[in-house]
């Protein structure tokens, strides 16, 4: 064979190769990155993924933020939307008519149900006629604590004969939801929330997203693995404020949600009590003030099947040599405090709204704030790699960035 023959063979064999490449593709570097927002589902969210750029990350987070946004939308029972018939439609027309409603919102009231069997009515969807008394007594009490006091227990009772999870009339072939009993309510905050997030979950399987890590407050939910094949790693925060320790536990999870609720956040003091935001659906009564060491979780491992007022920001964390609390407002970054300077700093805010920010034997606390729910300043202090407190209605976020390593990937609460 000539020298023409054979630089002509090598020629197409090359032209091929090139067009086998193209169309396969060559597998780009995928970098890790965060997605946080705090407008939806009154929580802190964060999204752990990987991609091959920030706006390749952010376009594919924005999709996943959408649906939280219409689960949130869905299963909301104090607000109403244009156009959109939610839980609380189905609340305003109890014992009036039926409701025609997303499929989303049957999937969801079929699975509580479930619910309520398999955990002999300890999950009731239908109390909310009783959370609705507690919730009002708890807002007055953080609002006036000198006034602060809790509601009897006549009252309960009676909001108590209307929480019959049967008289939840679905209609599945209507797609409509009825209240049969004209003084009953829903409140799906037991378990709405985390449904939601693995529904967004599993639709980011749906996507292509293959590598994901969904944390909406104490629920969080794994897709598949870490890039290199390792568990995703979750912290379950100590509830513990005296203690050294950031986490009770550490859980490795893949293709699963872990789901946890602690007592030692939202909550008022009567009487020099502590009364927590969970209710006993046999006592009817709050749980009184944490105990050391004591957590209410409940873990949930389920196989996963198969740009707003914060907005989206995808980032990766850049390393500081020195710890120090990082603050932002708003998702703008108002300050960095070092840990080993002791320091008080007041944040405000144009309308008038504040955050104390205390920064002492290397930990940084939140002493007070102007928010009514007080979270942020019943949050322990500080000081692991990747610890944040939040302040939801001050949208105050401060987080411990101190250089290190940290082998927890989100953390639940």
């Amino acid at each position: 064979m000539n020298r023409v023959k054979k630089a002509g063979i090598l020629a197409v064999l090359a032209l091929l190769l090139g067009v086998l490449a193209a169309q396969h593709g060559t597998p780009q570097e995928q970098t890790r990155y965060t997605a946080t927002f705090l407008d939806v589902f009154d929580t802190k969210t964060d999204i752990i993924g990987y991609g091959t750029s920030q706006a390749a990350f952010t376009e594919q987070m924005e999709r996943l933020k959408e649906k939280l946004v219409c689960y949130n939308k869905l299963y909301d029972i104090y607000h109403d939307y244009e156009g959109i018939n939610n839980i609380r439609t189905i609340n305003d027309n109890a014992g009036v008519a039926p409701v025609v409603v997303d499929p989303e919102i049957i999937r969801l009231l079929q699975f509580s149900k479930e619910m309520y069997a398999s955990t002999n009515g300890q999950v009731n969807i239908a109390m909310g006629s009783v959370l609705s008394i507690w919730h009002d007594y708890r807002e007055a009490g953080n609002e006036n604590p000198a006034e602060a006091r809790l509601p009897s227990m006549e009252e309960l009772r009676a909001a108590a004969e209307h929480t019959d999870i049967t008289k939840i009339i679905i209609d599945e072939e209507a797609s409509t939801v009825y209240l049969s009993d004209p003084e009953m309510s829903l409140d799906v905050g037991s378990i709405g929330k985390g449904y939601a997030v693995q529904r967004v979950a599993e639709y980011a399987k749906e996507i292509g997203v293959e590598h994901l890590l969904l944390s909406v407050g104490g629920n969080v939910c794994a897709v598949g693995e870490r890039l290199d094949g390792t568990k995703w790693r979750l912290g379950i925060q100590n509830p513990d404020l005296d203690s050294e320790e950031a986490y009770v536990r550490k859980v490795d999870a893949a293709d699963a949600c872990v789901v946890t609720s602690g007592n030692y956040q939202r909550y008022y003091i009567v009487d020099g009590e502590r009364y927590c935001h969970i209710i006993d659906p046999d006592t009817l009564m709050m749980e009184k003030k944490t105990r050391k060491n004591d957590i209410v979780l409940i873990t949930v491992i389920l196989a996963v099947a198969a740009a707003s007022y914060i907005g989206i920001k995808g980032y990766q964390r850049v390393s500081t040599k020195e710890p120090v609390a990082v603050v932002k407002v708003e998702d703008i970054e108002y300050g960095r405090f070092p840990l080993d300077e002791d320091a008080t700093e007041k944040i405000g805010l144009p309308d008038g709204s504040y955050n104390i920010l205390v920064i002492k034997d290397g930990k940084a606390d939140v002493t007070e704030a102007s928010c009514p729910d007080g979270i942020c300043v019943n949050h322990r202090a500080i000081s692991s790699q990747g610890e944040t407190i939040v302040c939801l209605p001050n949208k105050v976020v401060v987080e411990v960035e101190n250089g290190e390593e940290s082998d927890v990937d989100s953390m639940t609460n």
